[in-house]
């Protein structure tokens, strides 16, 4: 049925989005706490991404 494949799509992007805002939080955590003076490791993942 299509309004649950749907669905299924939209739980999937749910998932990936709650994965991507736990790996960001983590990388917003490393910069305040300066765990990595020389190169902020949000620019060095999206860098990699892009």
């Amino acid at each position: 049925m299509l309004a649950e494949r749907k669905l299924g799509l939209i739980e999937k992007r749910i998932a990936d989005l709650t994965r991507m805002r736990r790996s960001l939080r983590g990388l917003i955590a490393q910069c305040v706490e300066g765990k990595r003076p020389r190169s902020c490791p949000i620019i060095a993942t999206l860098s990699t991404q892009a």
